[in-house]
């Protein structure tokens, strides 16, 4: 072709250095539709962040109707809902493809190549046109759509085949270059998403002041933003002690984290006892319309009584360390709440003495995995605080974290460690 288009081997290029190309070729019909084309294209997608698959092909049905001038032109579209049904988009009087056509065309749309037909017979493009070309716009070498031209009463010159050719070039280029362009713009939403989940979740953490005795520490070095704990004074001068590991999306884990906080803040004030809490939460997460688990511990502590009401759901776990005996004991749950509404709720009363301690871990700790192959577990736990239960709660909970950091495989299954531990006085 004498006069090809040197920046359609670009991708999009500024106004000015189009000017320049303009000026010095010379100006046929052909190459001043196609400049208009690529104008209109480049305003239909300048200001959209992220450019949808369904916006692209808009503006690229837009620009090639420009393109197309009185010829006839449809994008044809492969639809994701309704494979077998494509999504077709044309201009003029009388269609392109026809519904009779749409069968035809499926054994088309996998064509990787150009396509030019002078005599057409009606099979894929509908016999009112003497002639068509198909061009396939391909990512990765696959087709991503096809824009069809076709022309009445006369047949495509080697010049127009070339050219449309051309402005197809530019449509792939376009069209990987928005693809870059979303993954990056998703990547930096995503990021900013998982930073406000992380900052909702240092800043929900709650602590009851006058209680030396209870400690809270975590360890959120790993990001997940998937832990949440906190204690909450009851009406009774009780302590509502939860600790919870949330399953879920970010967006929704982050919506979790303050609702369970809220909920426990509610429901401390009322005269349920632990189980009866967890019963009521674990009802109102089935009712949710986006899925969120979430694995609770519960300890519901009266220092009057002396008497611990524990209770929970999913994988976070409980130990009990008698000073009298300097047994460990473990308590597991069933399954998450928020799974269904008839799970059975895990719950037992325990009265203890001074000198026992009630350990609350999530699974950060107990699921990690040591540099020998083996899970940490709840029983090195208790073994951590069994050969260290003459420490404050604060300190024995910073002693759990490090034995846990001393023998992990780094970088294996990281998450989130939480520990809360009461001493009783």
């Amino acid at each position: 072709m004498k006069n090809r288009l040197p920046f359609f081997n670009t991708t999009l290029i500024s106004s000015e250095r189009r000017a320049e190309y303009y000026v010095a070729m010379k100006p046929t019909l052909t190459h001043e539709r196609a400049l208009r084309a690529i104008t209109v294209f480049e305003q239909a997608t300048a200001r959209q962040l992220p450019v949808t698959r369904e916006a692209f092909a808009e503006a690229a049905f837009a620009a090639a109707g420009v393109f197309a001038g009185s010829d006839a032109c449809a994008l044809v579209q492969r639809n994701r809902d309704m494979p077998n049904i494509p999504t077709i988009l044309q201009n003029g009087e009388h269609p392109v493809l026809t519904a009779a056509q749409q069968d035809a065309w499926k054994q088309a749309e996998c064509d990787t190549s150009p396509k030019f037909v002078k005599n057409n017979d009606g099979t894929i493009v509908d016999k009112y046109w003497q002639s068509w070309i198909s061009i396939p716009v391909c990512v990765k070498k696959e087709p991503s759509f096809h824009v069809i031209f076709a022309r009445k009463g006369d047949k495509f010159q080697k010049d127009e085949i070339e050219a449309t050719e051309r402005f197809t070039d530019f449509l792939t280029q376009a069209l990987q270059k928005v693809r870059h362009q979303n993954r990056r713009i998703r990547t930096i939403t995503d990021d900013e998403r998982h930073r406000l989940l992380l900052h909702t979740q240092n800043t929900t953490v709650r602590t009851v002041e006058g209680f030396d005795n209870l400690a809270l520490e975590t360890d959120y070095s790993a990001r997940t933003g998937s832990d949440i704990a906190g204690v909450q004074k009851g009406i009774d001068q009780s302590l509502c002690i939860y600790t919870a590991d949330l399953t879920a999306g970010d967006a929704e884990r982050q919506t979790g984290i303050i609702y369970i906080d809220t909920w426990f803040a509610i429901l401390s004030q009322t005269s349920l006892d632990a189980k009866g809490m967890l019963a009521k939460l674990n009802a109102d997460m089935v009712r949710r319309r986006n899925e969120c688990y979430a694995a609770v511990s519960l300890i519901k502590y009266s220092p009057k009584d002396r008497k611990a009401e524990i209770a929970g759901c999913g994988n976070a776990g409980i130990l009990v360390f008698s000073h009298d005996t300097m047994d460990v004991r473990e308590i597991t749950f069933g399954p998450a709440a928020g799974i269904k509404s008839d799970i059975k709720i895990e719950a037992t009363v325990i009265s203890v003495k001074p000198g026992d301690i009630v350990c609350a871990f999530t699974d950060g700790i107990s699921g990690m995995r040591k540099r020998n192959g083996d899970l940490f577990g709840a029983a090195e736990i208790g073994e951590t605080i069994r050969k260290n239960y003459y420490l404050s709660a604060h300190e024995l909970c910073i002693r759990v974290l490090e034995s846990a950091k001393d023998k992990e495989q780094k970088n294996v299954n990281a998450d989130d460690r939480t520990v809360q531990i009461l001493k009783i006085q």
